[in-house]
């Protein structure tokens, strides 16, 4: 990608943040949904420094939407403290990537991610040309990525085992008036049997956003766990009044044999 630099200072090929966690490193889930939230604001952040953030988006009638993220914790990750790393890593005509990578007090790796977004027209709500809105935006060359998807899509379930209903409240919501990502995650964990958490410890989520949500929907979060696979289970959350699949996940967790309760 081509941009004049000449009379500015290099664009930010990445931003670090730090934090304290505010759940203990047992509650993987919790840690997942933390990391999740503390991405998106990362990642706004640096597209502020780019020249991409809300703002000027918005003075285009632009939006920016996660539509694909895959989190993966480190074995045995703990800690206190964290700090987030972040930057963009290539894009094509519809879809930008971005990975983040995860550091605990003691400089040691406790997570990565990768995602993909698309910027939507408020107006028409059509995606708009990657090329077009970010030339100019973006270093020169990107850093390398940190992790893959783990497949290259997500299959819809075959077997439902277990249902779960929530309705969207205000408190659900992002800054464009859409449900967070985070509530998606929370919801399709939410949905996982109790007696089969607490056999097992949380590796990774890998989640396709298929539709948008507001506040007053109603929302049905399934749950099965697929045959011949003691360590994946699958996940899909549906909007009740037109049955739009809006989420779509697969998690991953260690075999049971291998958690041990704290």
């Amino acid at each position: 990608m081509s941009s004049d630099n000449s009379t500015h200072s290099p664009l930010p090929a990445e931003l670090v943040e730090g934090a304290a966690f505010e759940s203990p490193a047992e509650d993987r889930p919790a840690r997942i949904l933390e990391m999740v939230d503390r991405m998106q604001y990362a990642a706004w952040h640096h597209a502020d420094r780019l020249g991409l953030g809300y703002a000027d988006m918005d003075a285009r009638r632009l939006m920016w939407v996660l539509t694909r993220l895959y989190v993966r914790l480190a074995p045995g990750a703990s800690g206190s403290l964290w700090r987030v790393r972040t930057w963009p890593t290539g894009f094509d005509r519809h879809f930008a990537y971005r990975d983040f990578s995860f550091r605990d007090e003691r400089a040691r790796h406790i997570a990565s991610a990768t995602s993909a977004w698309t910027l939507l027209d408020c107006d028409t709500r059509e995606l708009a040309s990657m090329e077009r809105v970010l030339d100019g935006h973006l270093p020169d060359e990107f850093l390398p990525k940190r992790l893959e998807f783990a497949t290259l899509t997500i299959r819809r379930m075959r077997a439902v085992h277990q249902r779960a209903r929530v309705r969207v409240g205000e408190r659900d919501l992002d800054v464009n008036g859409h449900v967070n990502n985070v509530r998606y995650i929370a919801w399709a964990l939410a949905a996982v049997p109790d007696h089969e958490r607490a056999r097992r410890s949380l590796l990774a989520v890998d989640i396709l956003f298929r539709a948008e949500c507001f506040a007053g929907d109603e929302l049905e979060a399934v749950w099965a766990r697929p045959e011949r696979s003691e360590n994946r289970f699958q996940h899909e959350i549906t909007r009740v009044s037109d049955e739009r699949e809006v989420a779509r996940a697969v998690t991953f967790w260690t075999p049971p044999a291998e958690h041990v309760s704290s």
